[in-house]
């Protein structure tokens, strides 16, 4: 409860001198008072007050009710809501009916901030009525869109089931971060009749939506749900990849084991180690000493020596380090490109000399990528001669890797420029001209 000097202020807020004015303004937070214009003025005193949440502004909130400012009305209704939530609300509805679309805005704004039951269904009829042309408003006015979002993200924040008409509306929305907002919303509620359109966002063209979506679908374990999950594991967009194996790993769906495994393999760092967690998860433990076996076994196939290569990089254990770089240097093309990626992850500066020789005589492609790539991740200053000397490759992307790489072994606060690239032009300025300007330092 405000103290009474506090509630004074109140009063002075509204006084006719004005430094009196400015001096409650400022006790309560309002900075730069005297630089405002009336009405925003008092939007910022009807915000402050809403803040207070002290019974005793009401009387001057219910004064700035009657402003003829719109924007200062809704302000107004929005700080009687904090107050009175019941109130504030049937004043908020009254102004969602106003013929001004920023003051409809605003006026939704102030809802989603009010703490009553009866807010979220009020966003439910709003987001209703976007979609079916109440008042004018459809989903084809641009000026909605952030109306929507909002919306549909104020909606996920917590679990409301009678929200799901509106949100299943909204998945189908044409602006990506609307359909997200709604996947994401109905991921909270649980439904089991949301989990089509969910599926659907599996598919969408945006990868924030698929992400979201893939992520809603953690409470839902039956088949069509498992099947559509793996085969997003296939999705180009490692977010959405990551959020699929967080899934998985959630359901602890045995049948997802192989794909998770495969997906250990993958050029994506982060992907390799949700999807290590979600081995952990299903029970899987990596067994270091079987993977070796399964790595130089006579007889064994391509596919899963790479596999066990891949997954050694994930094992922690440092004794796969000799066996990884025994593949990396005899194997088959596949099984060296899982081996030189596995010893980045593994993190074994050991590895360091060989990968630098293998950089340095190593013709394959595929392979100089990789073998740069854990050479910047092993971040040994030692490796730089190799990548430096890399950066001179007629392999475009061999050069970007290892310029990339040189910067995380600390030998280049910026990567050095590309030798085959024409240097960018840049603007100088003389120093005469930035003396002029007062940015040159003159005690130099």
């Amino acid at each position: 409860m405000p103290d009474p000097m506090t509630r004074s202020n109140i009063g002075q807020l509204f006084s006719r001198n004005a430094a009196t004015r400015l001096g409650a303004a400022t006790k309560l937070g309002i900075s730069g008072a005297e630089r405002l214009e009336p009405e925003e003025y008092l939007i910022r005193v009807a915000e402050a007050l809403g803040r207070l949440r002290d019974p005793g502004a009401l009387p001057r909130l219910q004064t700035l009710l009657g402003h003829p400012d719109a924007l200062v009305r809704v302000s107004a209704a929005g700080a009687v809501a904090q107050i009175h939530p019941e109130v504030g609300l049937r004043i908020l509805e009254a102004l969602l009916e106003e013929d001004d679309r920023e003051v409809r805005a605003q006026a939704v704004e102030a809802i989603r901030f009010v703490a009553s039951p009866e807010a979220p269904r009020i966003l439910c009829r709003v987001l209703h009525s976007l979609y079916h042309h109440i008042h004018g408003i459809d989903r084809s006015d641009d000026w909605t869109v952030n109306l929507r979002r909002s919306v549909a993200l104020a909606l996920g924040l917590e679990e409301y089931p009678y929200a799901l008409p509106s949100l299943m509306h909204a998945a189908g929305d044409g602006d990506p971060v609307v359909r997200a907002n709604a996947m994401l919303a109905l991921g909270t509620i649980r439904d089991p009749a949301a989990v089509p359109v969910l599926l659907g966002g599996l598919s969408d063209k945006d990868g924030k939506v698929r992400a979201r979506a893939a992520a809603a679908l953690d409470n839902y374990h039956d088949d069509r749900v498992v099947d559509a999950l793996l085969s997003t594991l296939t999705d180009p967009n490692p977010k959405v990849v990551v959020a699929a194996i967080r899934t998985l790993g959630a359901l602890r769906e045995p049948r997802a084991e192989p794909a998770l495994l495969q997906a250990i393999g993958g050029d994506s760092d982060q992907v390799a180690r949700e999807a290590e967690r979600a081995l952990a998860k299903l029970g899987h433990r990596i067994c270091v000493r079987t993977l070796i076996d399964q790595l130089h076994a006579p007889g064994t196939d391509t596919d899963t020596r790479a596999t066990a290569a891949a997954v050694l990089g994930v094992s922690g254990d440092r004794q796969a380090t000799r066996p990884l770089l025994t593949a990396l240097g005899r194997d088959a093309v596949p099984v060296r490109t899982a081996a030189a990626r596995a010893l980045g992850r593994l993190g074994d500066r050991q590895a360091v000399h060989y990968l630098t020789e293998v950089l340095e005589s190593d013709q394959c492609p595929e392979v100089l990528l990789e073998v740069a790539q854990a050479l910047g991740q092993l971040g040994d200053p030692s490796a730089a001669v190799a990548l430096e000397t890399a950066m001179a490759s007629p392999n475009q992307l061999l050069r970007e890797t290892a310029r990339r790489a040189l910067i995380r072994v600390g030998r280049a606060q910026i990567g050095p420029s590309d030798p085959q690239e024409p240097a960018p032009r840049g603007r100088s300025r003389s120093p005469r001209l930035l003396m002029k300007r007062g940015t040159f330092d003159q005690r130099l």
